[in-house]
């Protein structure tokens, strides 16, 4: 897609010097285990690593026992919630997917239940966390995305960085357009849609849109 066309075209013109590489691999497969509940589920099929070592946006490799394959464990979840993501052999995957669907809290309910990307889509635009290639692009700085805050003091001063100069600008002079969120009546507005105020003029676009499963009601 046009990220890794961007991706590579930055690889040659500013790394091509240096020991940084893409690779491709169709011998992993990835499961995130995402919410309240995650660690306890997650600890249970892990039982020799103490996962409160695994801090958040950290990351561990790690042999599972109980599928036979060693995996990376990751805590950087994008749902709004705790969360872990794991690296796993394609041959261990669906073993270490049937062992933790089967844990059991002290009720006896199951902990940890399937659900595709569309249902982490509903989580992070409940928590407002952006979606590269929809509310974050090449033409979308950090500044009109309100992710200022991602950045560090010294950055911010320094600069220096890939972008930089955009960022910069933008500070500066200040931008035209800024994500927000919104809820709608009705049906949920889905990206590409135009956005009208009461008088009929166009004042954005959708870059986000699903059905709250928390609000019931349509956000973005």
């Amino acid at each position: 897609g046009e990220g890794l066309e961007t991706f590579n075209q930055i690889l040659n013109a500013e790394f091509l010097t240096q020991t940084v590489k893409l690779e491709y691999t169709e011998h992993y497969a990835l499961i995130a285990i995402q919410g309240p509940k995650a660690a306890d589920a997650l600890q249970a099929v892990i039982e020799d690593l103490d996962l409160k070592e695994v801090g958040f946006l950290t990351a561990k490799m790690h042999y599972i026992k109980s599928i036979g394959g060693e995996c990376m464990v990751s805590r950087c979840g994008y749902t709004g919630e705790d969360g872990f993501e794991l690296k796993i052999p394609v041959e261990c995957a669906e073993k270490f997917a049937d062992l933790i669907t089967q844990v059991q809290d002290k009720e006896g309910n199951q902990i940890v239940k399937p659900a595709g990307l569309g249902a982490r889509d509903t989580l992070r635009l409940e928590s407002g966390l952006c979606l590269y290639g929809n509310d974050l692009w090449e033409d979308i700085s950090p500044v009109e995305a309100l992710l200022m805050w991602t950045m560090g003091k010294r950055r911010k001063k320094e600069g220096g960085f890939l972008g930089w100069e955009r960022v910069k600008r933008d500070k500066e002079e200040g931008v035209k357009r800024k994500r927000c969120g919104f809820v709608t009546e009705g049906k949920s507005a889905r990206p590409g849609e135009k956005l009208f105020n009461e008088n009929g003029d166009e004042v954005g676009i959708v870059t986000s849109g699903t059905r709250s499963p928390l609000l019931k009601k349509a956000i973005g």
